[in-house]
């Protein structure tokens, strides 16, 4: 089997709109203030991506989805602290639900 790593990209905006998910594109109808925090925020576009990669030890694959969005506001305060040791982190939505987490064991100097 030859090696192979391939990745691809595809809009997915249009496509959600054929089957119906529109409100969340638009200003007017869209509501994420559970999640923000705030109104008048709206998604402006989805993508989806996929890695592959294939060798003869294995395979490894990865797929995302990111959506785009407008009208948030910025944060209203500035946090410095530095990261000099491996650390966990988690990205919560504004109403406290995990959407990430992660580890990094050799933060960069």
């Amino acid at each position: 089997m030859p090696r192979l790593d391939a990745e691809t990209k595809t809009d997915l905006k249009e496509g959600l709109k054929r089957l119906g998910v529109t409100d969340c594109f638009d200003p007017a109808l869209a509501d994420f203030s559970e999640l923000t925090g705030i109104g008048g925020v709206c998604v402006t576009g989805a993508q989806h991506g996929v890695r592959v990669k294939m060798d003869e030890e294995g395979v490894e694959a990865a797929a995302y989805v990111e959506l785009f969005y407008a009208g948030s506001a910025p944060p209203t305060e500035e946090v410095w602290f530095t990261l000099d040791r491996p650390f966990l982190f988690v990205v919560e939505s504004g109403a406290g639900t995990p959407l990430f987490a992660g580890t990094v064991y050799s933060p960069a100097q």
